[in-house]
């Protein structure tokens, strides 16, 4: 009897492991990648054929934007206690992008939906080796066919 339950259940280990491994990398785009990323990994799963992660980078700082030349005072210290926050904010996210390294290895295909500042070169060479020897895909959803434009060669050609 135990032998009948292996051999019925086998079918459905089979089909877990069949399954694609994807990781969706996104965090940055000049679209709203925190509305489409889980509009996608639903999708994907949704199919049955595919088991999904998100790798999200670090979310970039901007500088506050300065005041008018014509300006008070109060509005330029206001543009100094802003300007101090950023740089220190800055800091962080130059750490934290630092580390940023997804074990892409780990997956069939690399879905990008990012679009921003450039990744650590290991995380960039990661992704290539991994592509160039036929060992995982890329697929590049919509503005992040841009992402590194110029920065990246390997990923202009891509």
């Amino acid at each position: 009897m135990s032998r009948l339950l292996a051999l019925l259940l086998l079918p459905a280990a089979l089909q877990a492991d069949d399954k694609i491994r994807v990781l969706i990398v996104d965090g940055q785009n000049n679209h709203s990648w925190q509305q489409t990323t889980p509009h996608m990994k639903k999708w994907l799963e949704a199919c049955g054929r595919f088991t999904v992660e998100v790798a999200t980078a670090p979310p970039a700082v901007r500088p506050p934007a300065k005041p008018k030349p014509d300006a008070d005072d109060a509005a330029k210290q206001k543009y100094a206690a802003e300007l101090a926050k950023f740089k220190a904010a800055e800091q962080e996210y130059k750490a934290a992008m630092a580390k940023f390294a997804p074990d892409f290895a780990k997956y069939q295909v690399v879905l990008s939906n990012y679009n921003g500042d450039s990744w650590p070169e290991v995380t960039n060479h990661a992704l290539d080796s991994l592509l160039s020897d036929g060992k995982i895909g890329l697929v590049i959803v919509h503005a992040a066919n841009n992402s590194f434009t110029g920065k990246w060669k390997e990923f202009d050609q891509m």
